[in-house]
């Protein structure tokens, strides 16, 4: 049997993203995860090379950031958007220091993000490394790297 790569079936990408949302809201206990039409339409421009395995991580990447159930624009990452929106989006950064407001959401560094991620974590879990480096998918020993990266004072948390 040969299925064809996403690259050649464009009609079925967002049934098969509303199909991977579906379960994966279930999976969460969440109300289920909705797509904007804007993102839809970029999602079957863009080429899935990694196949239903690359969709499938990309949404699952996404919506671990999503304050609400659902996929704007704001959440396509750059590699994603089509030459054209690169461009808007990177003249809005050129000017910025830490963070810049888009589309009326607050953009911060990777690393930024990356470090509330871990203290969030952490106070969620009380200070437990074990527990935070499980739910954030990192060994202890990257966890305990990015703490002290970040300068992340663990007794704080602890407390």
């Amino acid at each position: 049997m040969n299925i064809l790569s996403l690259q050649k079936r464009k009609n079925d990408i967002i049934p098969i993203a509303l199909y991977l949302l579906n379960k994966l809201s279930q999976r969460d206990n969440v109300t289920e995860y909705q797509i904007n039409s804007k993102v839809m339409k970029i999602m079957t421009q863009y080429t899935w090379t990694g196949n239903i395995r690359e969709l499938k991580n990309y949404l699952l990447r996404e919506i671990s950031y999503l304050p609400e159930n659902q996929l704007e624009i704001h959440n396509i990452p750059n590699d994603l958007l089509p030459p054209k929106e690169n461009e808007n989006l990177i003249q809005n950064t050129q000017n910025s220091n830490n963070s810049i407001e888009y589309q009326n959401i607050k953009l911060k560094p990777l690393w930024e993000i990356e470090r509330n991620a871990i203290i969030t974590t952490l106070k969620y879990f009380n200070g437990n490394r074990n527990h935070t480096a499980q739910l954030l998918q990192i060994s202890r020993n990257t966890l305990y790297r990015k703490i002290h990266e970040y300068n992340i004072n663990i007794n704080m948390i602890d407390k």
